[in-house]
């Protein structure tokens, strides 16, 4: 067996080392215009351009916080599985690569948290959607998208991992983690079908997804990689502790950068974010009751509802009522609703200061409870 020091699900661009074919060409050039200037051959072998488009896409713009991983090898997303199990997971996530740095730990471990069955459809259609859906494998992606118009992933999701710690210190980590940036603390879980191309009604094949056992065209439908079992999921139920077998494969990452050291000064950011006042902390007030939400993130002023038993429910008059579940210790509250977005919250006072993110991003806000 290989003893390798980081398990890496990496994809380096194509195009990431273009000082090779770039000194050729000036080479080319240079030799030309001896032979004498102006004729076919000279036009001809004037230096190309350099193209940095994917490296500019992956190393200026901020690394995607919520990441698809159906691209990755199965033996990568086998071992990430099996390392989830484990502890909670540290990685180097920089532009548009990840490695998982196996042999660095955290003093942590993860929860599985069951979901409400959710059916869910990604459609990539131009580059902007590949790269802000699958930024890792983005670059080995891109000639699959010209190719077939568009790239799809099917998605069944049944539930979650979710670390019982919400932010992780770098002087926390432990074993080698050199490099280490981030750390993943949710990774959600079911069965996917990743293809290429447009479906069409001309042959039955079974699927995962939303589609459930769907037609595709043998013709216009490229299998990519398919993980989990529709049937599995099926058998899922928001009381499951762990994913229904068969209905485990992990789909999307939650990765949150570290926070700087203890005593290293500014920038270390609290468990929550407060929208002003002092700074949120201390222990939380009883959380059982209704909530009133002030701000106009996630769809203005609500009420949400925690449920002794741990259910939590969202009411907002222009908006779908949102569901999940919640649960806290002494100084930390945990919420997700729908599956989609996640909340943190610390208390404020009497009140609760929260921070919250989604695919679209994040935002804070305050609870106060309602009388």
């Amino acid at each position: 067996m290989v003893n390798r020091r980081a398990m890496t699900a990496r994809y380096n661009h194509p195009r990431r080392r273009p000082g090779v074919g770039f000194s050729t060409a000036v080479a080319l050039a240079v030799g030309c215009a001896a032979c004498g200037g102006g004729n076919a051959a000279s036009k001809l072998a004037k230096p190309p351009e350099l193209q940095l488009q994917d490296q500019t896409k992956c190393g200026v713009a901020k690394s995607q916080s919520r990441p698809l991983i159906v691209e990755w090898p199965s033996a990568d997303r086998q071992e990430l599985e099996s390392k989830v199990g484990r502890g909670v997971v540290v990685v180097r996530y920089e532009g548009c690569e990840m490695d998982v740095l196996a042999r660095c730990t955290v003093p942590a471990t993860y929860g599985y948290r069951g979901t409400t069955l959710a059916q869910d459809k990604v459609v990539i259609k131009d580059d902007d959607d590949l790269y802000a859906n699958l930024p890792v494998g983005a670059a080995k992606l891109e000639g699959k998208l010209k190719r077939s118009g568009q790239l799809t992933v099917d998605m069944d999701l049944v539930g979650r991992y979710e670390s019982d710690k919400p932010t992780v210190r770098a002087d926390e980590l432990q074993g080698e983690c050199a490099g280490a940036t981030h750390f993943i603390y949710a990774a959600s879980v079911g069965a996917f079908d990743f293809y290429g191309g447009a479906q069409a009604q001309v042959g039955a094949t079974a699927g995962a997804g939303s589609t459930g056992a769907g037609w595709h065209s043998q013709a216009d439908h490229e299998a990519l990689t398919k993980n989990g079992d529709l049937s599995a999921c099926e058998r899922s139920t928001t009381d499951d502790k762990a994913p229904p077998q068969g209905c485990g494969a992990i789909i999307r990452l939650e990765v949150v950068p570290l926070e700087k050291a203890a005593g290293t000064g500014p920038g270390a950011r609290p468990a929550a974010l407060s929208t002003s006042g002092p700074a949120p902390g201390g222990a939380l007030p009883a959380i059982p009751g209704k909530w009133r939400k002030k701000g106009l993130a996630y769809g203005g002023p609500a009420t949400i509802t925690f449920e002794p038993g741990g259910a939590v429910t969202y009411n907002n008059p222009t908006t779908t009522p949102g569901h999940g579940r919640w649960e806290a210790s002494p100084t930390v509250l945990q919420f997700d609703l729908n599956t989609f977005s996640k909340h943190v919250c610390s208390a404020w006072g009497a009140a609760l200061s929260c921070r919250a993110a989604n695919k679209n991003g994040d935002w804070t806000y305050v609870l106060t409870r309602e009388p």
